[in-house]
C-alpha cells in the first residue's frame, strides 16, 4: 500500500515541476552605458544609441546589447522632467553564462531629462521575441524602469531593473 503511495507523490513532484518549468519570472538589476551611433531608423534627424549592460537576477547572469531610438526631446513641464522624448525603436539581446539568448522588443516608453539635476529616468514596456539555447520559442512581457546621467562626452551610463515574465515551450 505504500509503494503505490510513494509512486503517486513523486508523480505529482514531477508533473508539478514541469507545469513551472514553462514560466520564468524576470526580476533583474542592470548597470551599464550607452554611446551614440550614425543609425537614424525613421529619418528624423536624431540617430539611435547602443548599449552595453551587465544584468544580475532571474532567470541569471546576463550581458545585454541594446539598440534603441528615442525622439527629440520636447518641453514636457512635470515635476522632475522638464524635457521627453518619446520611444521610436529599442531591442535588447541578453546573452546568458550558458550562452542562451533572450530577445527583447520595445513596445512603447519614454525618457525625461531633468534640467535642474541632469538625470535621466525612463520606462519602457516590450515584448519577449523569442531567444536560442533554453529559451527557444520564448514568449513573453517586460517593464523596465531606468536613470542615468551623462559620463562625459558621448556617453551616458545607466542603471535600473527589468521585470516580466517570460514563457517557454
Amino acid at each position: 500500500m505504500k509503494l503505490p503511495l510513494f509512486a503517486v507523490v513523486c508523480a505529482s513532484l514531477i508533473l508539478s515541476a514541469a507545469a513551472q518549468a514553462g514560466e520564468i519570472r524576470l526580476n533583474q538589476r542592470f548597470s551599464g552605458n550607452g554611446l551614440p551611433t550614425m543609425v537614424d531608423t525613421n529619418g528624423d534627424g536624431i540617430t539611435a544609441a547602443h548599449g552595453n549592460f551587465y544584468v544580475r537576477g532571474t532567470p541569471g547572469r546576463a550581458t545585454v546589447d541594446s539598440f534603441n531610438e528615442f525622439t527629440d526631446f520636447m518641453p514636457y513641464f512635470a515635476e522632475g522632467c522638464d524635457l521627453r522624448a518619446g520611444l521610436v525603436a529599442q531591442t535588447y539581446v541578453a546573452t546568458f553564462d550558458d550562452l542562451s539568448m533572450l530577445f527583447y522588443q520595445a513596445t512603447d516608453g519614454f525618457l525625461c531629462f531633468s534640467l535642474s539635476t541632469f538625470l535621466i529616468e525612463g520606462e519602457i514596456t516590450g515584448i519577449i521575441s523569442g531567444g536560442t539555447g533554453r529559451f527557444t520559442g520564448a514568449t513573453g512581457t517586460w517593464l523596465n524602469n531606468f536613470e542615468g546621467f551623462s559620463a562625459g562626452v558621448g556617453m551616458n551610463v545607466f542603471q535600473g531593473t527589468i521585470t516580466g515574465k517570460v514563457e517557454v515551450p
